[in-house]
């Protein structure tokens, strides 16, 4: 399906086009992630566990758990996470090195 067939879908549906947020992922998770990386100085796998990290805002975590879970999900490369030197790494979790697999999604909210 393409992004005009989607549109037709959801307008069919009823679903105004306001209401639809179109998201290209895993790109657009990585760069929420190199963001908050480069803002905090500490790397994803470090923010994303609570019992390492204080004084980063409740509100940002779930942020930053939030583009993690959808990074990893689309198969994004861990490998362009995590950049801080001396910093616990990650270890790769996807089964697969993919770089941007899905070039649109969709969300409806």
């Amino acid at each position: 399906m393409d992004n005009s067939e989607f549109m037709e879908l959801m307008d069919e549906l009823g679903i105004p086009s306001e209401n639809i947020i179109e998201c290209h992922e895993p790109k657009d998770s990585l760069e929420i992630l190199q963001n908050l990386e480069k803002q905090y100085g500490v790397d994803t796998s470090v923010a994303i566990d609570k019992s390492l990290m204080t004084g980063i805002p409740e509100d940002v975590f779930k942020k930053w758990t939030k583009a993690f879970n959808s990074f990893v999900e689309y198969h994004g490369d861990v490998s362009l996470i995590n950049n801080h030197p001396d910093e616990y790494v990650l270890p790769d979790i996807s089964s697969q090195e993919a770089g941007f697999v899905n070039s649109a999604s969709f969300f409806v909210q």
